[in-house]
């Protein structure tokens, strides 16, 4: 369990540094792989949408 947990930590991270680096890109990918992740990003699109709109 804890090896698990250990990977699953650093994939996590790793996979969040990548959406922050490309979320254009990524974007429905990353809601696949983890929830938390594609809230994040889909608020950050949704914050840069407005902001490009405006």
């Amino acid at each position: 369990m804890r090896r698990v947990d250990s990977r699953a930590r650093f994939a996590f991270r790793s996979d969040e540094r990548a959406a922050i680096r490309s979320r254009h890109r990524i974007g429905g990918q990353v809601s696949r792989t983890h929830g938390a992740t594609s809230q994040t990003v889909e608020a950050v699109r949704a914050k840069s949408i407005a902001f490009d709109g405006r």
